[in-house]
């Protein structure tokens, strides 16, 4: 073998092993990459996991306030049953006397309407339960309480030429009590008489028959 085949082997020798060595360096990149890649796409699948199950956990806190939120809404449908409405309701009440405040006092028509809104004067140990609950001195003063818990205003037509029974008076109150022609009281009510403006915030029994107010007589307060 003559130099120049040698030399010319020598060249080819060299040649083969470069290129084995990029080979291989081309393959450990391309490994590293690999490596890479894979690492990658499991901390991608982990944050995926874990992104799905926070939306699992946001989607059962939703869930539950739904339920809570449907639970009020039927809670506050129970409570508001009693809401006062817009507009007095008619007459419907079973006849007999009841205890109450009168909130309004109109003509209609030729007719005296008084929209009136219950209440419940307690005496004894009603009296004493129901101030101890409200935070009131109990048993209270006088023995006898008065709630009105429900809002609920009624309206009925008065009988024309009644009389109506007062114990306050401008000059202080009359536990014996006197009697003023309905139009009259219509007229302290109103605030047509200074001083006897009181008449609107004293409590008050009234008698029905018929859905017709027959009585009104004012409740002496000591």
């Amino acid at each position: 073998m003559n130099e120049k085949t040698k030399t010319m082997l020598g060249y080819i020798g060299i040649g083969l092993a470069a290129a084995l060595i990029s080979g291989a360096a081309v393959w450990a990149i391309m490994n590293g990459q690999a490596a890479d890649e894979m690492a990658r796409a499991e901390t991608a699948e982990k944050q995926v996991q874990e992104l799905e199950a926070e939306v699992e956990g946001l989607a059962s806190s939703l869930d539950s306030l739904q339920a809570a939120a449907a639970a009020a809404a039927s809670s506050d449908a129970i409570a508001n049953t009693d809401a006062e409405p817009e507009d007095p309701e008619p007459s419907s009440t079973e006849d007999g006397r009841h205890f109450c405040y009168i909130r309004e006092v109109v003509n209609e028509t030729g007719t005296t309407m008084i929209t009136v809104d219950y209440a419940d004067m307690l005496t004894g140990d009603e009296a004493a339960a129901a101030a101890a609950a409200a935070g009131q001195e109990s048993p209270p003063p006088n023995d006898f309480f008065i709630t009105n818990v429900n809002p609920l205003l009624r309206e009925f037509p008065v009988r024309s030429g009644i009389d109506v029974t007062l114990r306050t008076s401008a000059d202080g109150t009359d536990p014996e009590g006197y009697t003023v022609p309905l139009g009259q009281w219509q007229d302290f009510f109103v605030g047509m008489s200074p001083g006897m403006e009181i008449v609107q915030q004293v409590p008050y029994w009234i008698e029905i028959e018929d859905d017709v107010v027959v009585l009104i007589e004012e409740q002496y307060i000591p």
